[in-house]
């Protein structure tokens, strides 16, 4: 797939160094990528799909593009400490067209369902699918608002006052504006104003409109405010945190041009509260824990193996088969934590009864090697 789009940029462009055209290969593939939904209707979280389900012909032949200061189109606003809720970025909409392009921008803004079905036992889990938030987003360039969708009377909103603003204009009180057709039958009339005011009685939300001039682009600025209902429910299903993420859609409003999508992930919280391990260990035979017990592997012969269990005999786990014999011969010469999510560094500890347990031990044709009992948890 890349191959493919790689080639059609060095036959289309001969201007281009091999570093921008992997820029260009990976923002068109990138940002021409549909979403893909669950069965839900809302769409799995970038942490699951990336920038969705990508496409050589849509990548080939949009028109415009997205970047991320000129570079990979995804967002990463990192974790947010205080729990502001607050989350600022901005993109770049790019034109490779002698024509203009306007796209309608929109967002969602996700995080992660709890699955409810245990809660009176005193358990909640995660559910692995998405939570659609009630997030706003605002969106501005660098020169002011953008236009907002059918607002007739430029006042910033999409409400009846337009309605009868074009009204006005259908009747001669004022010229009539373009788009307005909205039956499509290629004149813009009373029946026009009609579907207008069926429309914003339907509940229509008006969206943003960007117009992005040839050969140019328009940075964009976006904000994400998540509601205080949105922070209540974080707060009290995920103490430690949890990801929102989600996607910034722009609609082409230009026969063959193509919808775009950009990816945006942060962390509601600080990253670091969060434990490191579970609380079960697998010494532990009424073990309770999330999914995966706590786990310590070794080596025995170059594959891994539970530390505390025998290879050679069905046993179960003996503390007194906590070893460590760290010779280099691939066997018992370290231990690797299983753990809840990774970490950037980690410092173990060897801990003994006494220091009598400790002892030097020889092996026939190896060199003395130090076996340490080690106590776990």
């Amino acid at each position: 797939m890349s191959a493919l789009v790689l080639q059609y940029i060095r036959d289309t462009y001969d201007n281009l160094f091999e570093d921008q055209i992997h820029t260009l290969a990976e923002a068109l593939l990138m940002s021409t990528a549909e979403p893909v939904l669950e069965v839900s209707g809302i769409p799995a979280s970038p942490r699951k799909q990336g920038a969705g389900s990508a496409n050589v012909y849509r990548a080939i032949t949009a028109p415009g593009y997205l970047t991320v200061n000129n570079g990979t189109p995804k967002i990463s606003f990192g974790d947010d400490d205080l729990r502001t809720g607050v989350y600022n970025f901005s993109f770049e909409i790019n034109n490779r067209t002698e024509n203009p392009l306007t796209y309608v921008l929109d967002s969602t803004v996700l995080t992660d369902q709890v699955l409810l079905d245990y809660e009176q036992f005193g358990y909640c889990f995660m559910s692995e699918t998405s939570r659609e938030l009630d997030a706003s987003v605002t969106f501005t360039v660098k020169d002011g608002v953008i236009p907002t969708e059918y607002d007739y009377n430029v006042d910033g909103a999409t409400d009846l006052h337009d309605v009868q603003a074009l009204l006005d204009a259908v009747n001669g009180l004022s010229e009539i504006k373009d788009g307005y057709d909205f039956n499509g039958d290629g004149k813009t009339d009373t029946a026009d104003a009609q579907a207008f005011y069926e429309l914003i009685l339907e509940g229509f939300t008006a969206m943003k409109l960007v117009e992005v001039p040839a050969g140019g682009s328009v940075r964009v600025y976006a904000t994400v405010t998540l509601t205080d209902d949105d922070k209540a429910y974080m707060d009290k299903y995920y103490e430690n945190g949890i990801y929102v993420d989600g996607f910034v859609r722009c609609y082409a409003q230009d026969d063959g041009s193509v919808d775009l999508s950009l990816p945006f992930m942060g962390f509601y919280g600080d990253w670091s509260d969060a434990r490191v391990f579970d609380e079960g260990w697998y010494t532990d035979p009424n073990v309770e824990c999330n999914r995966y017990f706590n786990i310590f592997f070794t080596q025995v012969a170059g594959q891994d193996f539970i530390l505390g269990w025998s290879p050679y005999a069905d046993e179960p786990y003996d503390e007194f088969h906590n070893v460590l014999s760290p010779n280099g011969d691939g066997t018992l010469d370290s231990i690797v934590p299983l753990s809840l999510r990774s970490v950037t560094t980690a410092a173990t500890k060897p801990t003994t009864t006494s220091p009598s347990t400790a002892r030097r031990t020889s092996a026939p044709r190896t060199s003395t090697a130090t076996v340490c009992p080690l106590l776990f948890p």
